[in-house]
């Protein structure tokens, strides 16, 4: 299986200034996810891109503004599936000057049923035409239109933990979702799209996690119920999160933002909405 693919990018007036980086690919169940990472951008500018392994996902994008006396605009939802998501999604489309979105945790809902709500055999939760790897695909395949052209961050909910919420022994720690996206943990020291952060303007959103990694957290290596063992990631997450605040909280004219599945706080009120886990 080819684990390389080529993107080209260009700005969108200068067709002819065209970058070439090539992906990476990880070799997951039965297909191949590839990341590449596009530099020497230019803030406030349009791009537009192609891959060679699949054209048809060829697109645009702009670039966000570096500056600190702007407003920014943003999207933050979570527990959203294939089904019955279309309003929401349709929705989302219309909101124009997005600068990204959030998706808090609960992506694709594969581990609870699968895309024709039919159980399968044993499982209607393992990998399969009508099981977990199907519905996550249906449902990258929905958000597309808003993920193509809008930065899409993620977070981790209870239901992404495994590929079944009874733990049927497929893809448990995380394993899809570690390997489907890729978020800035390097680029903040995070750990593997479980928590990093980023700046928008004059917004620092931190990214943490709330299914794992500190103490009474629902989901640790020795789980065996309720999606399965996770976590037991390689440094402590309480720790990065201390260190990422104090380093946001320098600069006087950044808000943070902490979010999660359970949990988002506003640093500029210090207020917080808890959410639920379903």
């Amino acid at each position: 299986m080819d684990l390389e693919s080529k993107v080209e990018y260009w700005p969108e007036f200068s067709p002819w200034h065209r970058h070439s980086v090539d992906g990476i690919g990880s070799s997951y169940y039965k297909s191949v996810h590839f990341k590449a990472r596009l530099t020497g951008l230019q803030e406030s500018t349009k791009y537009c891109y192609v891959i060679d392994s699949a054209p048809q996902a060829a697109g645009c994008f702009k670039t966000q503004s570096k500056s600190r006396n702007r407003k920014t605009k943003f999207l933050s939802y979570a527990d959203v599936g294939v089904n019955r998501s279309m309003p929401t999604l349709k929705s989302m489309g219309k909101e124009k000057d997005i600068d990204f979105i959030v998706h808090g945790g609960d992506i694709g809902y594969g581990d609870d049923i699968g895309f024709d709500k039919k159980k399968s055999p044993g499982s209607s939760l393992k990998p399969g035409k009508s099981g977990y790897e199907y519905v996550y695909d249906q449902f990258m395949d929905l958000i597309e239109p808003l993920s193509r052209r809008v930065p899409y961050m993620v977070g981790v909910g209870n239901h992404d933990v495994s590929s079944s919420i009874l733990n049927d022994g497929f893809f448990d720690n995380f394993t899809a979702y570690r390997t489907r996206w890729k978020m800035p943990s390097d680029e903040s020291d995070g750990v593997e799209n479980m928590w990093y952060s980023y700046n928008v303007g004059p917004v620092h959103i931190s990214v943490i996690d709330t299914e794992s990694d500190y103490d009474g957290a629902p989901t640790n290596p020795h789980t065996i119920i309720a999606g399965g063992r996770g976590g037991g990631f390689r440094r402590s997450q309480i720790d990065w999160l201390k260190q990422d605040l104090q380093t946001a909280s320098t600069d006087g004219k950044l808000s943070f933002i902490v979010t999660g599945s359970d949990a988002n706080i506003d640093g500029s009120t210090h207020k917080m909405d808890r959410g639920s886990r379903s």
